[in-house]
């Protein structure tokens, strides 16, 4: 390595460990100063994925130049098969939800029923629910 391309890496160094600090600076400003409240997510987001593009960038060595583009390549696919996996588990889930009957828990009370699905105001063998037994 000579001295023009270790400076050149170490620029890119310096410049990765810069961008990375003051997007993690700026994302904490964000939460904790309570700034953008209705698309704080979605700052935070792009923030992230800024912050993901300047760790590939500066300190991975994954550009679009063609000696970086096989490993680039490596990253995105690994990257479809996380979100292909994640994706699937989330679907898999909501469609387990849907059948168990689950849907929206936030509203739901809990309803004693019998196996008819009407109320129940008492059950074989639970006592003491409605003042009789």
């Amino acid at each position: 390595m000579d001295s023009a391309e270790y400076k050149q890496d170490m620029a890119r160094y310096v410049w990765g460990f810069a961008l990375s600090v003051v997007l993690t600076l700026i994302s904490v400003v964000v939460v904790a100063g309570g700034l953008f409240p209705g698309i704080a997510w979605s700052t935070i987001g792009i923030l992230g994925i800024a912050q993901v593009v300047t760790q590939f960038w500066a300190f991975m060595h994954l550009d679009l130049s063609r000696e970086a583009r096989p490993d680039l390549y490596l990253v995105l696919f690994t990257f479809l098969i996380i979100v292909l996996m994640a994706a699937g588990t989330v679907w898999v889930l909501a469609n387990l939800a849907s059948r168990m009957g689950m849907g929206d828990m936030s509203h739901q009370s809990m309803h004693m029923t019998d196996d008819m699905g009407n109320a129940a105001t008492s059950m074989p063998g639970m006592k003491g629910m409605d003042g009789s037994n």
